[in-house]
């Protein structure tokens, strides 16, 4: 059987890491690569302009934690993140990897889904009111309705939502 590939759009907030806690604990299986996927909003930052059309190359879960994921991507994984993807990497076998784009993040998790050709894509909700919804538009109502594999929205619990303010 071919390796399936699961991605998980990461933003950081307690919603997003709670989707990827899920993805990990529900989803995946043993010996399956996860990407982790994270979109910087920021196209003038450093990298960016280097790698706008297809992100940035994949790294590899061992450099998580390094100052250059700050410095060259603007990525913040908090150490609690790294250290539970990693058992959980170890505990099931999982290959993690990190990929990186810059631009709108609709768009570029949608890029995502074909770039890395998941099998599924799961994305956190911060669970937006439908008229904050209606100005701001909803990242994961765009990706059910755009990408071809399917995705699961994970609704974090009310009190992770709350740490975040929202």
């Amino acid at each position: 059987m071919a390796q399936r590939h699961v991605g998980v759009g990461i933003d950081f907030s307690a919603g997003s890491e709670y989707a990827l806690r899920w993805a990990i604990a529900n989803l995946t299986r043993d010996g399956e690569m996860v990407y982790l996927i994270y979109v910087n909003s920021d196209v003038e930052y450093g990298e960016a302009q280097l790698w706008m059309e297809g992100g940035a190359p994949l790294v590899p879960m061992e450099e998580f934690g390094s100052s250059a994921m700050v410095t060259k991507y603007g990525v913040l994984f908090t150490p609690q993140v790294i250290e539970e993807v990693r058992v959980a990497a170890i505990h099931k076998d999982l290959t993690v990897g990190l990929k990186v784009y810059w631009g709108d993040a609709r768009e570029k998790l949608c890029d995502a889904e074909v770039d890395l050709q998941l099998h599924s894509l799961v994305v956190g909700s911060r669970g937006m009111g439908s008229l904050q919804r209606a100005i701001l538009g909803s990242v994961s109502e765009y990706v059910v309705c755009s990408v071809a594999c399917p995705v699961t929205v994970v609704k974090a619990p009310k009190p992770c939502l709350e740490l975040d303010g929202n």
